[in-house]
């Protein structure tokens, strides 16, 4: 009978040290997964800072041009006619992993039509390949296809996807040159729903 008793008691006391270590673990993981975004957002700006260096073409508090572009169905479409009081212009490429990735987090975010508005695509690839972009996120946002790389090539774009945070009026807000995330997608949404 002794022994039952000692063997339960282990058992108990190993049940309450696993409950106690998994209630500190979950702790210690959401402390850990919070440290890793923090890292991974600064590591994202940290990237921005260095491919501006490079650029050294557009900064924040620059006024973007008035590009012109065609859109995927051959308008004629001006940048300032397009943006909203925020507007997020995004370089983006079929191709691009990390694209297809901030393409699907907006998917996830954008529950109505209008939440795609102010969101803007600019991309040099074949417009078949944008209009299955279209199709498969059930985008509802203006895609801009810069045929000869000339946005591009004028913004000094060199990598993807490239977002550009302006204003009603093209000046710049911020630069991202890595995806925007959910949170950041939910800021200009719901920035631009108070229009």
């Amino acid at each position: 009978m002794a022994n039952y008793r000692k063997l339960s008691f282990g058992i108990l006391l190993l049940i309450a040290t696993v409950s106690i270590a998994y209630i500190l673990g979950v702790q210690a993981g959401n402390y850990v997964g919070d440290k890793e975004r923090a890292e991974t957002r600064a590591k994202g700006i940290n990237q921005t800072r260095q491919v501006l260096a490079k650029m050294g073409t557009i900064n924040i508090g620059d006024k973007l041009q008035n590009l012109v572009l065609e859109d995927i169905d051959g308008n004629v479409r001006r940048l300032a006619e397009l943006v909203k009081e925020r507007s997020v212009i995004s370089f983006l490429r079929p191709d691009c992993d990390a694209c297809l990735v901030e393409l699907e987090h907006l998917h996830e975010i954008a529950v109505s039509p209008q939440d795609w508005e102010p969101f803007i695509f600019i991309s040099t690839a074949n417009p078949l390949h944008l209009r299955e972009l279209e199709e498969s996120f059930h985008m509802n946002s203006v895609i801009l296809f810069d045929e000869e790389g000339m946005a591009t090539e004028a913004l000094n774009v060199m990598a993807w996807p490239f977002n550009i945070v302006v204003d009603g009026n093209l000046t710049i807000i911020d630069i991202h040159a890595r995806p925007l995330d959910g949170d950041e997608f939910r800021e200009v949404i719901e920035f631009s729903s108070l229009e």
